[in-house]
């Protein structure tokens, strides 16, 4: 009996430090999912991204660097982005939930409970994880073109991608992740548009990118057959004192934090490329089209378990089973995959009336490419060469997790009206697809499908200066029922992907507001 229950606590320690390395694999999906959802450019937004014909500025060069073409002389902009995200999170229980806690006696301090973030983040170049009072930035870039040249040059500071948030310390949601950041930070693009024809262009950028992900996470494991385990035990150790040794010493409870997990993972440089073409058909219809590249990286960075004092007392009596160690912290050095889908988008332009503007866009993302998830350990690991010899993925040194998300078919459409000869408006709308299954859906990655609304207006101070303002509004809703998501809610026992809210009905709100200012002027 003794060697039994040590057993299956060996496997519970087990699901513990392999479901842990697995979480930064969240991190990935939600830095995809915001891919393309602003990158600070006030045109942009305004016309729900829209713009793969009617490429917005200097920010061509991410939206459709053809578009530079349309840029003469010597020509500078810079950008002031902010932004408001809130994420809400309910836990209700249900009657069979509540059935299962009063049988085995142990409680669910989540159910019926919210949560709601404390403040925003982001991970810094140099600066690593960094709380923020707001999110934000300055951003900007610069183009240059002679008068009677075809071609123009340009580079710009952006971020494809960029979000981070903070969870108080008490929040139940801190168990999908008390910090969380990740960021992808252009810092030079060179690129080039040229005109071939009158009109007829294409164009070309290179992004040098900094990719960085920060995950810190109180880890619980609520497993219906390992809460019942617990169960189990405490009862065993209530009747027969220390049967199992010091884990009799504390009530041990899935519910609770058993492992906190930190982390921070980087890589200074990614290379990326985006390729476009635009056709101006007629004086009042032009087609664009462009490629952005996909990109794989290692990023290398540090991983820290912290045990809690539950679960550190079951590790010091696995001595048995060839499992030693010396601190309830482990430390490791490794390397986490981090994949960007390739995106194409294809638009027209169409000046239905002198001063009336309509743009429309069908956009599509190679989400599956997301097939497995992939930590590489910088040296062999004891624990992991054990797991390793009973679950398909792991070996020594590395940890393979399957994926299986889909690609996604997105479209936009803008609207532009022109006041007078200096002012034009502005209305965009874009829904936007989520490419995580039904079943895969969770409060870590709370991006289910999106609606985004926008409004803004373009001011022409002179021929070449130009003041642009844009609002977004963007909304998320997930209802996840108890039972329907392996990533969430599983309540089946088998399940040993990360499962923090099994047998809760989990329903998250993700809500964003976004501002963005521009000037573009000579220089």
């Amino acid at each position: 009996m003794r060697y039994v229950s040590r057993r299956v606590i060996f496997n519970v320690l087990r699901d513990i430090v392999l479901l842990s390395f697995g979480l930064f694999f969240s991190q990935q999906v939600s830095a995809e999912l915001a891919q393309n959802l602003s990158i600070g450019n006030p045109k942009a937004l305004a016309l729900g991204n829209a713009v793969t014909a009617d490429p917005p500025g200097i920010d061509s060069i991410h939206f459709n660097p053809a578009g530079l073409t349309r840029l003469k002389g010597r020509l500078q902009e810079t950008k002031l982005l902010i932004a408001d995200v809130s994420i809400i999170g309910e836990f209700r229980s249900n009657e069979e939930f509540d059935a299962f806690q009063e049988q085995t006696g142990i409680y669910d301090p989540v159910a019926n409970t919210e949560s709601e973030l404390s403040s925003a983040a982001a991970y810094l170049p140099f600066y690593g994880f960094t709380e923020l009072p707001v999110a934000g930035g300055v951003l900007g870039g610069a183009s240059v073109s002679s008068k009677d040249s075809n071609m123009t040059f340009a580079t710009a500071v952006y971020m494809p991608f960029a979000m981070g948030m903070v969870r108080e310390d008490d929040d139940p949601g801190r168990h999908a992740g008390r910090k969380m950041a990740a960021t992808r930070l252009t810092y030079f693009s060179p690129s080039m548009g040229l005109k071939v024809t009158e009109n007829f262009s294409v164009g070309v950028s290179v992004g040098f990118s900094y990719v960085g992900i920060a995950l810190d996470l109180d880890f619980r494991l609520a497993n219906t057959a390992i809460t019942s385990l617990a169960s189990g035990l405490n009862d065993i150790c209530a009747t027969n004192g220390d049967t199992f040794g010091e884990v009799c010493g504390e009530k041990f409870n899935t519910y609770s934090t058993l492992i906190r997990m930190e982390g921070e993972f980087e890589k200074p440089l990614s290379l990326t490329m985006n390729v476009g073409f635009l056709w101006d058909v007629t004086p009042w219809f032009t087609w664009g089209l462009v490629w952005q590249s996909s990109a794989s990286d290692e990023l290398e960075g540090d991983l820290r378990l912290t045990f809690s004092d539950e679960v550190w007392n079951v590790v010091q009596s696995l001595g048995e089973f060839g499992v030693g160690m010396d601190s309830r912290t482990l430390e490791y050095k490794a390397s986490q995959e981090m994949l960007l889908a390739q995106h194409i988008s294809t638009g027209i332009s169409v000046r239905v009336l002198p001063d009336l503007k309509v743009n429309f866009d069908v956009k599509w993302t190679e989400t599956s490419i997301i097939e497995t998830n992939t930590v590489t350990m910088e040296e062999d690991d004891e624990m992991l060469a054990l797991l390793g010899t009973f679950i398909e993925g792991i070996s020594a040194n590395e940890i393979v997790f399957p994926a299986g998300y889909e690609d996604t078919w997105n479209w936009g459409l803008g609207v532009e009206y022109d006041y007078s000869d200096t002012l034009a408006l502005r209305f965009g709308y874009e829904p936007r697809r989520s490419g995580i299954p039904e079943d895969k859906r969770d409060f870590m990655t709370p991006f289910g499908d999106m609606t985004l609304y926008s409004v803004g207006f373009s001011y022409k101070m002179d021929v070449t200066s130009v003041f642009d303002v844009a609002l977004g509004y963007g909304k998320s809703v997930q209802d996840i029922p108890t039972g329907s998501s392996t990533n969430g809610n599983d309540n089946r026992q088998d399940n040993i992907i990360y499962n923090p809210y099994a047998g809760l009905d989990v329903h998250t709100e993700l809500t964003m507001v976004m501002l963005e200012m521009s000037y573009r002027s000579e220089f």
